[in-house]
């Protein structure tokens, strides 16, 4: 397995990943017949295994001229090799990469990996600034020994 930047020669068998790695999930029928360029700063990269492309991350850098932020636009794993690090892997060198691009001065919103996380008591501050926002929400189930073990 490889991972390397992604180039124009790439785009074919990048949709072909995308749309088979999303075939099975929420996102089967966001189906692109060309790969987004972006206007600003971005991070493009690919995973592949004997000529085919099995992985792939993008991450759009977005500059309000007084901070970079990355988000992921695009994370696709073939279905074919999924459950083998791929992801991971590219998200690790895609961090790698991000970590001279990507800054901040907003109190409160510290990176994580690639992604910020937002601490602080209003929302809209963020919502103001980027396209998209995922709002995590934990819920955690505690579980005693006997419901464990019986």
């Amino acid at each position: 397995m490889k991972i390397r930047n992604y180039n124009k020669n790439d785009e074919k068998n990048w949709l072909r990943c995308r749309v088979l790695a999303f075939f099975d999930t929420a996102y089967h029928d966001n189906v692109i017949q060309e790969k987004e360029s972006y206007l600003n700063d971005s991070i493009e990269l690919i995973c592949e295994h004997n000529g085919l492309i099995v992985g792939l991350i993008d991450i759009k850098i977005i500059d309000d001229t007084k901070q970079k932020f990355g988000m992921i636009w695009h994370l696709a794993v073939h279905p074919d090799y999924q459950k083998q690090g791929i992801a991971t892997l590219l998200l690790k060198h895609a961090v790698s990469e991000s970590e001279t691009i990507l800054q901040t001065t907003i109190p409160q919103l510290t990176p994580a990996y690639t992604f910020f996380h937002y601490t602080g008591i209003d929302p809209t501050i963020i919502g103001i600034k980027f396209e998209r926002i995922h709002r995590c929400t934990r819920f955690d189930l505690l579980l005693s020994k006997e419901e464990i073990y019986g």
